[in-house]
């Protein structure tokens, strides 16, 4: 996840620092137990993550230690021997199957960073509530139902990770945690966001994705110091109007919910660079979407939208958008003002023409254009030479106009499940080429222009009505995966073995004897083949 709290990063380097500003500069870092353990009152960073240790020493302790990553190994327990080392500031004990937090965590009254994710712990000790510098804690990934009632005393706390837990409610009085800044909520059962978060000013990040909220309070807007809100996968029917009032918010991701419109008011939202609204059930484009003309990044698949409003040419920000599995079917032509866009995503539509706006977009690098019911590719698509990836599967495109030479950029062309039958002899100026697929098409014989393509890597004719492969095959020595099955070929040519790059070949679906199945085995003997 984009926003999974990074404690410990850097922390090493963090304390080393400080150590030095007090004038005891440690010798090293000690990154085995044993080297620890022969001189432990000279450690002070101990890094030993990934060495499947089970325990500390109980007769070892580690007086001057300030820093421990102990995570990713085989722990049960705790290890108590820690609680004799105060001047702790750092403590990883990640990835380990730790069932509890002892009540004397409250021994360690500098500690600063604490991460205990991925772990089987149910409950936290009200202990915990006494590390009044505490001001990170993770506990992402364990079994915890409920924050002990003192979880409110963590006064210092500026990033909390509660994410994958069983969690319901907010703790008592957490509008105390007034420092926190970034919180990780994701996947619990949190129907809701108290009021009481409207407290909780120094607010930057809130990741509340995959849990049951049905409600947000208008309180949130409130949050001035917003920039990151991400609140999919719940069952929010509505957006209340003072969420817009979060106006210094970049990032909103309401995906996978029940909205069915958006406040008028979300045109304030003019900060945001990245929008998603993917899998709601909106039916006309939210016209104030619009007005956010620093969008970069918009998602809109799974709705249910029937038209873009022209107004969608002030978008002039945009770089990304995402509209499949929509009812389009046809793109506006203030399209053409969209001059930023690099990614486009419009698969699974109703459009029966290739948008000539799109052809406008000089700087487009990846054009997604799947399943719809497209019939042929204009000669205006020679002005997107910075194409590198077009994905047209699933149309009922019959020829490549030889206008297809212009895309010397591209490096991936998937055209599967059209109605091809021949190849223009310009294909072979796409010397970039590096992938194409023409699966289920109808192409009786092989393209021989295709052995033109010296840097194809990987070729998909598989579903089609070749009878033979040519001896030119030989030409195509980068090729590491040739799919020819379910066609009608019987033999191959000898020159099929000069593919020294050659890792996969699959002729499955054919009539191919067994005598001449050894006989390609015998020529591709390190080559993966499936008949």
């Amino acid at each position: 996840m984009k926003f999974r709290l990074l404690f410990l990063f850097l922390s090493f380097i963090i304390v080393n620092a400080v150590i030095a500003q007090k004038g005891i500069l440690p010798n090293k870092i000690y990154t085995s137990l044993e080297d620890a353990e022969k001189a432990p009152e000279n450690v002070t960073m101990l890094d030993v993550q990934g060495q499947a240790i089970t325990e500390l020493n109980p007769e070892i302790t580690y007086d001057n230690l300030v820093s421990a990553d102990l995570s990713t190994n085989e722990m049960t327990a705790f290890p108590e021997q820690l609680f004799s080392s105060p001047k702790l500031k750092t403590l990883n004990l990640g990835n380990n199957k730790l069932e509890f937090l002892p009540k004397n965590i409250d021994h360690l009254l500098l500690l600063e960073r604490l991460s205990m994710e991925n772990n089987q712990i149910a409950t936290l000790p009200d202990e915990l509530g006494k590390l009044k510098k505490l001001q990170q804690l993770s506990v992402f990934q364990n079994q915890l139902s409920e924050l002990p009632e003192t979880f409110d005393q963590l006064i210092s706390l500026k990033q909390l990770d509660v994410g994958r837990n069983t969690l319901k409610t907010f703790p008592k009085n957490f509008e105390k945690l007034n420092l926190i800044e970034e919180l990780n909520l994701t996947e619990n059962e949190f129907d809701s966001i108290p009021k009481s978060i409207g407290a909780l000013q120094n607010l930057k990040i809130i990741v509340a994705d995959k849990n049951q909220i049905v409600f947000i309070p208008d309180e949130i807007g409130t949050l001035k110091q917003l920039t990151s809100l991400y609140i999919g996968s719940n069952k929010l029917s509505s957006i209340p109007v003072g969420l817009c009032g979060a106006i210094n918010l970049q990032e909103l991701n309401l995906s996978s919910n029940r909205l069915t419109k958006l406040p008028v008011e979300i045109k304030n939202l003019t900060n945001l660079t990245l929008l998603t609204l993917s899998k709601n059930q909106l039916t006309p484009f939210p016209i104030e979407l619009c007005n956010l003309i620093a969008l970069k990044h918009l998602e809109m698949n799974f709705n249910k939208i029937l038209t873009l409003p022209t107004q969608i040419g002030k978008l002039v920000a945009l770089e990304y958008i995402q509209l499949d599995d929509n009812l389009l079917t046809t793109l506006p032509k203030e399209f053409t003002l969209l001059k930023a866009l690099k990614y486009v995503y419009v698969s699974n539509n109703k459009l029966t023409e290739f948008p000539i706006a799109l052809t406008y977009l000089t700087e487009l690098k990846q054009l997604y254009l799947e399943q719809n019911q497209i019939r042929y590719l204009p000669v205006e698509i020679k002005y997107m030479q910075h194409l590198q990836l077009l994905h047209l599967n699933k149309n009922k495109i019959e020829f490549i106009p030889r206008e297809i030479a212009a895309l010397t950029s591209l490096r991936t062309l998937s055209i599967s499940n059209n109605l091809l039958t021949i190849f223009p002899r310009e294909l072979a100026a796409l010397q970039g080429l590096k992938m194409l697929d023409v699966e289920s098409n109808k192409i009786i014989e092989f393209p021989l222009i295709v052995t033109k393509l010296a840097g194809l890597r990987i070729l998909n004719l598989n579903h089609n009505q070749i009878t033979k492969i040519p001896q030119d095959i030989a030409q195509l020595q980068n090729l590491e995966e040739l799919y020819i099955g379910w066609n009608t070929i019987t033999s191959l040519p000898k020159e099929i073995g000069l593919l020294k790059n050659l890792k996969i070949l699959w002729l499955e679906g054919n009539s191919i004897s067994e005598e001449e199945q050894n006989a390609i085995k015998a020529l591709l003997p390190d080559v993966q083949i499936k008949f």
